[in-house]
């Protein structure tokens, strides 16, 4: 019975891999591709760059992650930075909003290119960012005995904030200046990157760097009493803030970091305090974040009161799918197959026809949409391909 259901889900849609192609652009350089956000959307985000380029590994494609690849080369800056998102075609000249995490996804994808066979185009220009990158992002790694950050890596540059006008409007201002605190979801992210880089390159003081982060990680972040990782720090001590991705991408770290009896904790923390069900979509999975407003500013969130009437995240019904496939992935790698299994087939009941599955199943104003995106549709198909596959694949964030 549960074979005919796929059956028929696969007959009447496409493929996620269709939907992710259809998402490509044109690159500001030749034999470049970028990747738009969600479709018509006329923005590109580094993190969905990234994930679009390790799908196409997974599958064998060389060529189209290479070309991905070095359209994050053409848009790469002087000072080894990438910009966050930005507007196609190509990035503006403005003061850039930068995020340690989506820029260490770009170099791990860098890494995994470089690394998992000698095809695809511009190898050298491509392992030439990667270089930039991690250089870049350990010129930020803050070294202070004392202060709650040590060892870790800031969170990036510029911010934005929203203002209601007196008209009823929601206006945007970029605000400027370094990012002083550290995120736990980042320094996973460059975790990982720099002991991919380290391999693929073999220099030594990338692996060095990558075990650095994972000592500070634990010892400023890991909280055994809430089960999970802080969400981040400061100077004077960490952010105890609960977000999914501390829990379920904290596992994997975990596990990658030799701490299983950690891994198995966060794991659970992630099935049990991140649960939900969306009873208007019919489905289980996870949501972002619990004990915190959905809307921070309380002007914003009497503003769009009729859209999201439930004030905290503790009481929305929303399903993140992107965050789902992570707690998927964080049971795969723990044994729990079904598990992840049955998380996957949750998630296919949220598939478009087009092949996509939506940033949430509640539109968020400001942070998430309900549309069809990048982000969730290629993580839920990379640990699809995990699952299925013959012992011995190695997959995202796996050696």
């Amino acid at each position: 019975m549960r074979l005919f259901a796929a059956l028929l889900m696969a007959l009447a849609h496409a493929s996620p891999d269709a939907f992710l192609a259809s998402l490509y652009v044109p690159g500001p350089g030749p034999a470049t591709l970028l990747a738009r956000t969600a479709p018509e959307q006329p923005s590109c985000a580094i993190y969905d760059v990234a994930l679009a380029s390790l799908r196409e590994l997974e599958q064998g494609h060389q060529e189209q992650a290479g070309q991905l690849l070095a359209g994050m080369v053409a848009v790469q800056r002087a000072d080894g930075s990438l910009p966050f998102s930005f507007r196609l075609p190509k990035p503006d000249d403005g003061p850039p909003y930068l995020r340690a995490g989506a820029m260490a996804w770009v170099g791990y994808a860098a890494a995994r290119y470089l690394n998992d066979g000698p095809g695809g185009p511009a190898r050298n220009e491509i392992a030439a960012m990667a270089h930039k990158l991690a250089a870049h992002l350990l010129a930020t790694r803050v070294q202070k005995a004392g202060d709650g950050r040590d060892g870790l890596v800031l969170g990036g540059s510029g911010g934005y904030r929203y203002e209601l006008a007196p008209n009823g409007e929601v206006k945007e201002r970029f605000v400027p200046g370094e990012v002083v605190w550290v995120s736990t979801e980042h320094n996973v992210d460059v975790y990982f990157f720099l002991d991919a880089l380290g391999h693929a390159t073999g220099t030594p003081r990338y692996l060095e760097e990558a075990r650095e982060i994972a000592r500070a990680l634990q010892a400023r972040l890991w909280s055994d009493e809430a089960g999970q990782f802080w969400q981040g720090a400061t100077a004077s001590g960490p952010d105890k803030s609960y977000a999914l991705d501390c829990a379920s991408w904290g596992a994997l770290f975990l596990l990658a970091a030799g701490q299983r009896e950690r891994a198995q904790k966060a794991y659970i923390t992630a099935e049990a305090r991140y649960g939900t069900a969306d009873p208007s979509a019919f489905v289980l999975g996870h949501k972002p974040y619990v004990h915190r407003p959905v809307i921070e500013n309380r002007a914003l969130a009497e503003h769009y009161k009729a859209e999201v009437p439930t004030a905290a995240w503790d009481d929305l019904p929303a399903v993140w799918p992107e965050g789902s496939a992570g707690v998927a992935l964080a049971a795969l790698r723990l044994g729990y197959k079904e598990r992840a299994r049955s998380i996957l087939e949750e998630l296919d009941r949220l598939r478009e026809t087009n092949g996509g599955l939506p940033g949430l199943t509640r539109a968020i104003p400001l942070e998430f949409e309900k549309a069809p995106a990048l982000a969730g549709t290629a993580w839920a198909a990379m640990v699809q391909q995990e699952l299925d596959a013959k012992p011995g694949y190695v997959g995202l964030w796996a050696r």
